[in-house]
């Protein structure tokens, strides 16, 4: 039987951001399959609506609907390792991945990107306080 670690504020945060993420992104396909369907399956510049070309029809904004969605969807489970690992050995790594997740994809995750910077800069601080503690101890 594997004992499991408590997890911090700051994962448990973004854990949260996580799920209002995931909500944004399912939203969001609902919402556009909804609308797409209320027109036809044409957008508002399809050619049996305004009288445009098939040039401007749904094709390209299917595709970039497409490849907005894998993105996101990258974008999710990069998250995912990102909160997971969040404590690392107290490194920066993961801090600044979620960071950079927040500015390409989600802004909420800079919410715990930046406090996890913060705690793991504590955690650091009290690790280092401790042994200075320690060293001095063995010295006297």
């Amino acid at each position: 039987m594997t004992r499991r670690h408590s997890q911090s504020p700051v994962q448990i945060v973004g854990w949260i951001i996580w799920g209002l993420e995931t909500l944004l992104v399912i939203g969001s396909i609902g919402f556009s399959s909804i609308t797409g369907s209320l027109f036809g399956g044409r957008g508002m510049m399809g050619g049996s609506m305004m009288g445009g070309s098939s040039m401007m029809g749904t094709h390209w904004l299917i595709g970039l609907g497409t490849v907005w969605f894998i993105w996101r969807v990258a974008m999710q489970i990069l998250a995912i390792f990102g909160i997971l690992r969040l404590h690392n050995h107290n490194a920066d790594t993961w801090p600044i991945i979620l960071i950079v997740v927040g500015v390409l994809g989600g802004w909420l995750y800079l919410i715990p990107g930046i406090w996890g910077l913060i705690y793991n800069g504590q955690q650091r601080n009290r690790n280092r306080g401790n042994g200075n503690i320690q060293e001095r101890r063995k010295v006297n």
